[in-house]
């Protein structure tokens, strides 16, 4: 297995609003890309105005999110950044 670099597949925003008062039931979104075996230089279509619908699975994320109040004893805990688990 080759391993690359991170490359930003998609974005989104999550109320945390939103979540505090509605949990987010889990969902699969499918993300689709462009095969680079076909379409080598993106951007170069993108500087002719050329704008190709995606071609090419590129996976699946599964997302779901809830609030819960902390216990009356309970400390908030500093915000963290973890690396993704593999498979």
């Amino acid at each position: 297995c080759t391993v690359r670099p991170d490359e930003l597949m998609a974005q989104g925003l999550i109320s945390f609003s939103e979540l505090r008062n509605n949990a987010l039931a889990p969902r699969w979104f499918n993300l689709y890309g462009w095969n680079q075996q076909e379409i080598p230089d993106m951007a170069k279509l993108a500087e002719n105005g050329i704008d190709p619908e995606p071609n090419y699975f590129m996976g699946r994320i599964l997302v779901s999110g809830r609030v819960t109040p902390l216990d009356d004893e309970e400390e908030m805990q500093a915000a963290q950044v973890g690396m993704a688990r593999s498979p």
